[in-house]
């Protein structure tokens, strides 16, 4: 959990983790918990081509002790980070019903809703794991779904006040509370919940990037021009640092870009957004000097895909949309969306095509054993 929430992902801390998992398994190759702590290191390496290797080594620890938490857990991340979702909610099952797993195992079986669209369920899920346990990451995730599926400003809010004054002044923390105070035009709550936490840099797997680009775009919204520009340069002197040593890095490209979209300078914009294309191999960031036009269009081709992280609230809540709300064919498009039981809960489950229908039965079979955060949540601030 400490390693998942980002508390401390230095590189220093990875190479300390490595020497203590090596020189424990040198004291004894066949100890469960050496063999446990190499599986774990490997995992929290981030290193995403070494799942295959670890993914046995974790099977075997889970056969000689089925009830292991943190086992069930490594394994169950390992399977979702491969996208493999439906074998990780049946490692999940198999961890709500360990002993003291419970509210772990639904707070990773609703993220595994989550990253697999199928918001219904997460949203189900998400209930059930703050009932449970209403620990941080069980509230994190019911605010993902108040915000994302609900459209339940009252509820996110309500969730939020559930956290302690600590938990916001760590990074995780402050990410879900400034996310919700942007979804709640409550800038001045960004302000003061950003102004309170002490680091340059928000790094967790709700959010990711310098605290400046956040108290620009809430200084922005305040209509405090001189202000804002001045954190956003900040904030891109805080990038550029970055960049020196991974100039590839596609999450810094896109930090860079949303910062450079935000002061207006589009022309240098739009050559990162080449770069970040030329990283990802994909065109994932907006065209900045894209119409409401084309920008409705690009929905629209998100919407008919077979899965996008939009739903009815997204689009009914984000502040990103604000300037599409009054256009007839954005107006149209939330229209649809909110009849569909894909995208909205406000549409009947009856309503969903034959072939994208999944019982409840079938998304959380217990079968037999055999067998992060996906990272969680960069994406809300950058939305």
């Amino acid at each position: 959990m400490l390693y998942s929430l980002n508390f401390d992902r230095s590189a220093a801390r990875k190479e300390s983790a490595q020497r203590k998992a090596l020189k424990a398994l040198n004291l004894d190759a066949k100890s469960f918990e050496a063999r446990l702590a190499d599986a774990f290191y490997v995992y929290c390496s981030g290193d995403r081509s070494l799942l295959k290797v670890v993914e046995p080594k974790l099977r075997a620890l889970a056969a000689e002790r089925p009830a292991d938490i943190l086992v069930l857990d490594t394994l169950g991340l390992v399977l979702r980070d491969t996208k493999r979702y439906d074998e990780a909610l049946e490692v999940f099952d198999q961890l709500e019903r360990a002993p003291g797993g419970v509210g772990i195992g639904l707070n990773e079986k609703a993220w595994t809703y989550r990253y697999s669209q199928r918001w219904r369920e997460m949203d189900e899920t998400a209930e059930r794991a703050v009932a449970a346990n209403p620990y941080l990451d069980n509230l994190a995730v019911r605010i993902m779904s108040a915000l994302r599926w609900r459209g339940d400003i009252e509820l996110a809010k309500a969730t939020l006040q559930r956290m302690s004054p600590d938990a916001l002044l760590e990074d995780f923390g402050a990410g879900v509370a400034a996310s919700v105070y942007f979804t709640c035009r409550e800038p001045e709550n960004v302000l003061r919940v950003l102004g309170a936490f002490p680091r340059d840099w928000i790094e967790s797997m709700w959010s990711y990037g310098p605290k400046t680009l956040y108290t620009g775009k809430a200084r922005q919204e305040l209509q405090r021009t001189d202000a804002a520009r001045n954190d956003f340069q900040r904030a891109l002197a805080l990038i550029e640092q970055r960049l020196t040593e991974a100039p590839n890095d596609a999450r810094l490209l896109q930090l860079k870009f949303q910062t450079l979209v935000a002061v207006g300078n589009r022309a240098e914009a739009s050559r990162v957004r080449r770069l970040h294309q030329q990283a990802t191999g994909s065109e994932s960031l907006p065209d900045p000097d894209a119409s409401i036009e084309d920008r409705i269009a690009v929905l629209e081709r998100q919407i008919a895909g077979e899965a996008t992280d939009l739903t009815a609230a997204v689009l009914r809540l984000q502040p990103t949309y604000d300037d599409l709300r009054s256009h007839p064919r954005f107006q149209a498009l939330l229209k649809r969306m909110e009849a569909d039981p894909r995208f909205s809960p406000k549409a009947p489950v009856t309503a969903l095509p034959a072939a994208a229908r999944v019982s409840d039965s079938k998304s959380i079979a217990v079968l037999p054993f055999a067998n992060l955060g996906a990272d969680k949540g960069d994406e809300y601030l950058a939305d």
